[in-house]
């Protein structure tokens, strides 16, 4: 049997690729699940879905307000979309960017929230008791009609260190990193490593 060369090459490719046309994606298209935060604006929804074009992630989170939808990348990304209007809403909202669900997709530079358990890194907790708490702490300062939040709390970042970072929120969203003070140089001396899931 003589095979030309563009017919070996096809078959070759049609072999080598089929376990990868039928495996699924890590995100696929049409997926969904929607995302809480409790000082979103009624006539807007935030969601967990595919975006296709970032090489690392397959998914991003998007903000829908009247039929418009946006792709979220920063804290910036909600402002006027918000109403913040407690210290608890001000934590959840800190929290919704810096979640193990949601860290990767904003430019945070990797900003996760260091809680009392980590699964990427357990022995994280108890080298960082040795520190303080890790109990976040939010300040609420009342002014001249505006309320303005100001969250410390304990995080690591892409750059492998972690961080009790102090930030601050407006009622509107607006949102700024206003202080960061290192803890500790390098989660690998802990055998661990911050990425992008």
């Amino acid at each position: 049997m003589i095979f030309r060369p563009a017919t070996l090459v096809l078959a070759l490719c049609l072999l080598g690729c089929m376990p990868m046309l039928a495996a699924k994606p890590a995100a696929s298209f049409g997926e969904t699940s929607v995302l809480h935060l409790s000082s979103l604006n009624p006539s807007c929804k935030l969601e967990k879905r595919w975006v296709g074009t970032v090489p690392v992630l397959t998914w991003g989170i998007w903000l829908q307000c009247n039929g418009v939808d946006m792709l979220v990348v920063h804290p910036w990304n909600l402002i006027s979309k918000v109403r913040i209007d407690s210290a608890d809403e001000a934590l959840e909202f800190v929290r919704f960017f810096s979640s193990e669900e949601t860290f990767a997709s904003v430019q945070l530079g990797g900003l996760l929230e260091v809680g009392k358990v980590n699964e990427w890194c357990p022995s994280l907790r108890a080298a960082l008791d040795q520190t303080g708490s890790l109990l976040p702490k939010v300040e609420a300062h009342e002014g001249r009609g505006d309320a303005r939040y100001y969250v410390t709390r304990v995080v690591v970042a892409y750059d492998q260190k972690v961080y009790e970072i102090t930030e601050t929120l407006r009622k509107d969203g607006f949102y700024s990193e206003l202080r960061r003070v290192t803890i500790l140089e390098d989660v690998r001396k802990l055998g661990c490593l911050h990425d992008a899931p």
